[in-house]
């Protein structure tokens, strides 16, 4: 009869008999091998949970010690300084220097102030704020206009190929309506 490598558990040849001893004595083995792997992972898994809440307080610690600034972060514009938030969840940068810099509301509010000051900015608005005004003097002066007598005057040298409704006074030289 033959037995395994390590845990030396019996194996009958196809003409040896099996012996329920030899059966028992094989699962007794693996039984016994197998609750030592699952104590063993039991007390790994410990051992791990433990390491890894240790390491998650350090980490908060580490995280939230803005009093002593993080690697040496701070709350001001500072060049060559990690930024951090300030107590009210603010962040501070300066001017910005170039195109690809961060930039502050004070930066954001002068550049609005100057583009809306800016004559030239929004051709295409300009243009239909003008056709709208022209439209509105155009409205006021049609019925806003107290009209109390006629003054409209037109010449007309002669009427020929003019078709008009309305009566011809001579006298006045006029067509009334």
């Amino acid at each position: 009869m033959r037995e395994t490598e390590n845990l030396h558990l019996r194996l009958p040849e196809y003409n040896d008999y099996a012996e329920i001893e030899d059966l028992n004595g094989n699962f007794t083995k693996l039984e016994d091998v197998a609750g030592a792997l699952d104590n063993r992972l039991g007390e790994i898994d410990v051992a791990l949970n433990e390491k890894a809440a240790a390491l998650q307080t350090s980490m908060d610690t580490h995280i939230n010690d803005q009093a002593a600034g993080v690697h040496g972060a701070t709350v001001a514009p500072t060049p060559e300084k990690i930024a951090i938030r300030d107590s009210f969840g603010r962040l501070q940068v300066a001017v910005p220097a170039d195109a690809a810099d961060a930039i502050n509301k004070q930066y954001m509010d002068a550049a609005k102030k100057e583009h809306n000051e800016d004559d030239e900015a929004h051709p295409a608005i300009q243009v239909r704020l003008t056709d709208l005004d022209s439209r509105i003097k155009t409205l006021e002066l049609k019925y806003a206009t107290d009209v109390t007598g006629n003054p409209f005057s037109v010449d007309f040298q002669a009427l020929d190929g003019l078709i008009v409704t309305g009566v011809w006074n001579e006298a006045y030289a006029r067509i009334e309506f």
